[in-house]
């Protein structure tokens, strides 16, 4: 039975995104349990500006440290191996699909949303102090399939966004629609393909699906439901998108009991700590 990723570039493998050589490493922090913290420094300290922008996100507003750090070893030791190596490597898959040429596709558009989302995702995952720590580059990489889809089916997918501007909201129906499959699939499967762990492709694989997702995904998946509305308010505060909003209001107050004062000082909070990763990554 063919793969999702084989019945969408049809064999086509050189449109399927692979990893540079510091991105190959970074995975052995993910699956060696062995990997120690200075092996993780080590290996970041390869790539200089790999090393100057995990150091620049690590003083940033987000981690809000006590005092300035100013070695990758040092900064891992203060935030921890998971943060950095998850830092770091959403900095190498950022660089790597900044170069893929999409045809009608705001690349730059698509990162801010991502990151925007991915901050969310960390200050919400604390706020709730849930134990999450994947939810940053979870929340980064669950719309990646969409970036493979529109490269391997160019004029199919333009299509679909098309839709989706005119005022079809659903993308996953209009995916299913025309491919079979969506890009939560799509996703999720270049995520295991790399050799990520589960607790990082199996939440991008059900990201819109909080009720069909594994139960020990759920939490997470819940958390980067709400970073991706959140990142659309963000994104166009002046022209929000009512449905979102609505849906926004809801599960702040489900999750938080905010009232809208609340909800407005969270959104101006994520805002603010987007800013600075946004710099990070000269976006």
């Amino acid at each position: 039975m063919k793969t999702v990723l084989q019945k969408l570039c049809a064999g086509d493998d050189l449109k399927i995104p692979t990893l540079p050589a510091v991105g190959l490493e970074l995975l052995r922090a993910f699956k060696d349990d062995d990997f120690s913290i200075r092996d993780l420094a080590d290996t970041i300290s390869l790539d200089p500006a790999l090393s100057a922008r995990t150091l620049s996100m690590a003083n940033s507003a987000l981690y809000c440290l006590p005092y300035k750090v100013t070695n990758v070893e040092k900064a891992v030791s203060m935030l921890g191996s998971n943060t950095i190596k998850n830092l770091a490597f959403s900095f190498v898959v950022i660089g790597g699909f900044k170069t893929f040429a999409l045809d009608n596709f705001n690349m730059d558009l698509f990162w801010k949303k991502s990151i925007i989302a991915a901050v969310a995702a960390e200050t919400i995952a604390n706020r709730l102090r849930k134990e999450q720590k994947s939810s940053f580059i979870v929340a980064l990489l669950m719309d990646i399939g969409r970036l493979v889809m529109h490269r391997c089916k160019s004029e199919e997918y333009q299509e679909i966004m098309k839709d989706e501007e005119e005022g079809t909201f659903d993308r996953i129906a209009l995916e299913r629609d025309v491919f079979d499959f969506d890009h939560q699939e799509v996703g999720g499967e270049i995520l295991k393909k790399w050799g990520l762990p589960d607790t990082i492709y199996m939440p991008v694989r059900c990201h819109h699906m909080t009720k069909a997702c594994p139960p020990n995904f759920r939490d997470i998946v819940m958390i980067i439901e709400l970073s991706h509305l959140i990142s659309i308010a963000v994104l166009d505060p002046k022209n929000p998108n009512k449905v979102v909003l609505k849906s926004l209001k809801r599960k702040f107050e489900d999750l938080f009991g905010y009232n809208v004062g609340e909800i407005k000082a969270a959104l101006e909070d994520i805002q603010t700590k987007s800013g600075d990763v946004l710099n990070t990554v000269n976006l």
